[in-house]
């Protein structure tokens, strides 16, 4: 899918549009969304630049975290077990 998106992005840049990797694949899942039945609709911000730098280590939680660390880490970002899972999905 990623190479996907990325020749979308190349093709668009080179037609002239100043489309945003990160606004295009954020499209892409609102597209997603709201195509699959009873799918919400959501509300797309667009116009982030992209940044060439990577985003600091360590701001996702481990693959490897147990239910509970995960549960621990959510709740101190003020998101309960229930809005964790719905998350998860």
């Amino acid at each position: 899918m990623g190479a996907r998106f990325q020749q979308m992005y190349d093709n668009y840049r080179g037609q002239g549009w100043d489309i945003g990797m990160a606004d295009l694949i954020q499209m892409g899942a609102n597209v997603a969304t709201v195509t699959c039945p009873l799918g919400p609709r959501i509300k797309t911000y667009v116009g982030r630049k992209d940044s060439a730098t990577p985003a600091p280590d360590n701001l996702l939680p481990d693959v490897n975290a147990d239910a509970d660390s995960l549960i621990a880490l959510f709740r101190d970002k003020t998101i309960g077990p229930h809005g964790l899972v719905a998350l998860v999905g």
